[in-house]
C-alpha cells in the first residue's frame, strides 16, 4: 500500500504543484510562484550543479565534461538543465507525467536539446544504454526502501567503468519528534489530513514520504559493483540527516 502511494503522491505533486513538490517552500507552490522565486529555484540547481562538478573534478581528477549523464527523479528539470550544459547528452528520469512535462518544456524554452526524458520505474527499464554520470539528489528518500535499492542496483548497472555516480539518501533522523511525526502521518489515516489544514492547504495533499536507508546495505551494494573508494558529503534538511556518496566505479 505504501509503496504504490509515493507513485500516486509524486503524480498528484507534477500536476498540481510540480515546484514545491521539487523544492518545500511555500513561495515554490503554484500559487505563489513569482518570477523571482523561479530565477532563485533554477539558480539553485545551478548553484548545486556547479558543487557537486567542482567536487568530482577534485576528488577524482577527471574532466566535468560528460559524454551521458542520468539524473533519476529530475522533477522540473532543476539540475537536470544544468547538468545537460556540461554533457553531450542528458537524459532525465522521472516518475511523474507531470514533472516531466514541465522539464521538458524548461529545457525547450532555453534550447536545450540534448535532453531527454524517460518516464521511471524501479529497474529503469525505459533508460537506454549507459552513462559516465548517474545522479540522484533529494529524491530517494521519498521512495520505499525496498524499491530504492532496486534503483540504486540498475543506477550501477548503467555506470560506465571509469564513469562516476552521486547518490543521495537519508539515513536517519536528528531528533525523536521526527520519528513520531512520521510513524502517525503513516498510520494514523486522518493525521496528515488535519496537519494539510493546520498548514492551509487542501485535505487531499498528497504525503512526502520520508525514508531512512541503512547504509551499510548501500556500500555493500557498491562493493559487490567493484567499487574501492567513497567520498561521503553529509546533508542535514531541517533535521532529516543525510549522506551525498561520490564514487567512481573502476
Amino acid at each position: 500500500m505504501f509503496s504504490a502511494a509515493t507513485d500516486r503522491a509524486w503524480k498528484s505533486f507534477g500536476k498540481t504543484d510540480p515546484y514545491f513538490g521539487v523544492l518545500v517552500e511555500e513561495r515554490f507552490r503554484s500559487t505563489q510562484l513569482t518570477d523571482q522565486s523561479l530565477s532563485d529555484f533554477f539558480l539553485s540547481g545551478e548553484q548545486y550543479v556547479e558543487a557537486m562538478t567542482e567536487r568530482i573534478g577534485r576528488r577524482f581528477n577527471r574532466p566535468t565534461r560528460f559524454r551521458r549523464a542520468l539524473d533519476f527523479g529530475c522533477g522540473v528539470g532543476r539540475l537536470l538543465m544544468p547538468l545537460a550544459r556540461l554533457s553531450d547528452e542528458a537524459v532525465g528520469v522521472d516518475v511523474s507525467p507531470g514533472m516531466l512535462a514541465e522539464a521538458a518544456d524548461n529545457c525547450r524554452r532555453r534550447g536545450l536539446d540534448n535532453v531527454a526524458i524517460a518516464a521511471s520505474d524501479d529497474r529503469l527499464a525505459a533508460v537506454q544504454g549507459t552513462f559516465d554520470l548517474v545522479h540522484t539528489y533529494i529524491v530517494l528518500q521519498h521512495i520505499p526502501v525496498r524499491r530504492g535499492m532496486r534503483v540504486i542496483a540498475a543506477l550501477l548497472d548503467r555506470l560506465d567503468p571509469g564513469g562516476v555516480g552521486v547518490l543521495h539518501m537519508t539515513y536517519a533522523k536528528a531528533h525523536w519528534k521526527w520519528r513520531a511525526i512520521g510513524l502517525v502521518k503513516k498510520y494514523v489515516p486522518l493525521a496528515h489530513r488535519l496537519t494539510n489544514l493546520r498548514r492551509g492547504r487542501p485535505w487531499s495533499a498528497p504525503r512526502m514520504q520520508m525514508n531512512d536507508y541503512d547504509l551499510n546495505r548501500v556500500l555493500g551494494l557498491l562493493q559487490r559493483a567493484g567499487v574501492h573508494d567513497v567520498d561521503v558529503q553529509f546533508t542535514d534538511h531541517g533535521g532529516f540527516w543525510g549522506a551525498v556518496l561520490y564514487f567512481q566505479k573502476p
